[in-house]
């Protein structure tokens, strides 16, 4: 039969009608193909075993072939060079387009992933012998129509879109059920490289579809029990690029110059400082009558505030009998609070001219500690510590999230996130696309590594070609080539100044070139202090006022 070839329309919808029987389950057919090829590209090749039942229209670019022609080749070479990359087959003309698009992609210069809607021409499962070509293993978008269903009325017409299973075809040779037309609402062509399930280099090693894999491989525990491991070659540091320190908000520097536990002790010394002489000043009324002092000595608030005064230096009332014992305490209790004060006084002037930081994350326990999360772009980055029972490495592997290139991007520029980061054996860091200048802007390499691996090769079990392997890695590392190649590829592929700003960044150092100058916002923390004060003040003076009311006023029956 001759090549039956149309010429190249001009596409202006995206969408087809197929002309089967005018029946009901050709018009949901035809529905469906419309749908699905709304995400088909703007050219897309027809092959089909027989024509007389389809109906094309003249509203998209196309290329129309029978798959019994003996130029089936040469066509399908033609439309990788016109970069049409959309394909409609049928189920009888599956296998042979299979089997002639391999060949037509192994011997066409251009490069493309295509994408393919195969139509049923009966009732039945098919998707089988479509799915075992040895084809669709390379080929992540491609969708098959299956008729189920058949009745007089619509509501009893289902097909069933079938995907093959890019990940795991010998687990799943029939494939993978996207849902049903017109039940289910579904995504005719999902992302399967996502999550490739085992599919990268390991799968292939596994299935026997290579001998040897090289790439980002470690010491994985689960992976060893299906493959090989040869001997490690290079040990390669994990560790996360962190959040500078930041520096401590002003309004703190009146509470910076102590720590919690020197607050502590000041608010005990006061309290038992009003409690002794409290007590002091009751006992005093045996020894002698005149000399229990009364007033804001006689009341346990009075002599509190007594005692806060003393705290801040205020000296107590000169006018105390000579033979008070409350003159010893108050000489006692204004040296202690002098030193307390004098200590603060000190502490106070550094901190408003040397700007205070939070202490920076540069182990594992003070990242997981810091409570913030970290991402990279593949879930292998917790494959090593993933088993572990230590509760700080548990808490990393919760947070760690697995993002898209462009949403590590996104998150970069937005902070509050740690990214994975490589360093190799040489101190050269790996770099992705998400690790930029302004990455590391704000950021810190941490010092001590999350975890530190052996990078390997993965061969099948049992494989000829371990032994001769291991030697040759052995002499390698004898001879220092490994660490060559490693310093060799960075000042070649990888950039010298983003390395330069990754080491340097490793410091967490934060140096002051010229002096402060004291704004408002230092002293901030003292005028909230004031007006706190105040207010519960005012608040106190109320309720006073309110409590007491004049006999005067009074009402009586």
């Amino acid at each position: 039969m001759k090549l039956v070839l149309l010429p190249v329309l001009l596409f202006f919808h995206p969408s087809v009608g197929i002309k089967f029987k005018e029946d009901v389950t050709t018009k949901s057919l035809s529905r469906l193909i419309s749908n699905v090829f709304l995400d088909m590209p703007k050219c897309v090749v027809v092959v089909l075993s027989d024509f007389s039942s389809f109906e094309l229209p003249n509203n998209f670019v196309y290329l129309r072939v029978h798959f019994n022609s003996s130029n089936l080749f040469l066509s399908l070479r033609a439309a990788y060079q016109m970069k049409c990359i959309g394909y409609l087959i049928d189920e009888n003309s599956a296998n042979d387009f299979l089997k002639t698009l391999g060949e037509a992609r192994s011997s066409a210069p251009e490069r493309h992933t295509p994408r393919i809607v195969v139509v049923p021409n009966r009732k039945g499962n098919y998707s089988l012998n479509v799915f075992m070509h040895p084809e669709s293993a390379y080929i992540p978008d491609m969708i098959v129509i299956q008729i189920v269903a058949d009745g007089n009325s619509a509501a009893e017409v289902k097909l069933v879109v079938m995907t093959n299973s890019f990940h795991n075809s010998s687990i799943f040779p029939e494939g993978e059920v996207l849902g049903t037309w017109p039940l289910d609402e579904m995504s005719f062509f999902p992302d399967k490289l996502k999550n490739l399930n085992g599919k990268g280099v390991s799968g292939n090693v596994f299935m026997d579809r290579a001998d040897i894999g090289i790439g980002a491989l470690y010491l994985w525990e689960n992976e060893y029990k299906y493959i090989d491991f040869a001997y490690p070659y290079l040990n390669t540091k994990i560790t996360v690029l962190v959040p500078k320190p930041a520096q401590k908000a002003e309004w703190r520097i009146p509470f910076l110059p102590f720590s919690l536990t020197l607050w502590v002790l000041q608010v005990l010394s006061i309290t038992l400082a009003a409690a002794v002489m409290f007590a002091v000043n009751k006992v005093s009324f045996h020894i002698a009558e005149g000399l229990m002092l009364g007033g804001e000595f006689s009341t346990g608030g009075g002599i509190f505030l007594r005692s806060l005064a003393m705290a801040l230096l205020q000296p107590p009332p000169s006018r105390l009998p000579s033979g008070s014992p409350l003159r010893r305490f108050f000489t006692i209790f204004e040296v202690l609070f002098l030193f307390f004060t004098t200590v603060y006084s000190g502490a106070l002037s550094s901190v408003l001219t040397v700007p205070l930081y939070y202490p920076p994350i540069d182990t594992p326990l003070q990242l997981y500690e810091a409570g913030i999360p970290w991402a990279a772009d593949h879930s292998a980055w917790i494959f090593s510590i993933q088993g572990a029972t230590e509760l700080p490495f548990k808490g990393l592997v919760k947070r760690y999230e697995v993002h898209s290139h462009e949403s590590l991007i996104s998150l970069i520029k937005k902070g509050g996130y740690g990214f994975g980061i490589e360093i190799m054996p040489a101190g050269h860091i790996t770099q992705t696309k998400y690790l930029n200048g302004e990455a590391i802007l704000n950021r810190h390499v941490m010092k001590h590594e999350l975890y530190t691996t052996s990078l390997v090769m993965s061969l099948r079990k049992g494989s000829p070609y371990t032994e001769k392997l291991n030697n040759l890695i052995g002499k390698q590392l004898d001879a220092g080539l490994l660490l060559l190649w490693e310093t060799d590829v960075t000042l070649n592929y990888l950039s010298s100044r983003l390395q330069t700003a990754l080491k340097i960044s490793e410091g967490t150092k934060v140096e002051v070139h010229h002096p402060t100058k004291l704004k408002l916002t230092h002293i901030q923390g003292a005028f909230i202090l004031l007006g706190f004060g105040l207010f519960v003040s005012f608040i106190v003076f109320l309720f006073e006022k309110l409590g007491k009311t004049p006999s005067s006023l009074k009402i009586s029956a």
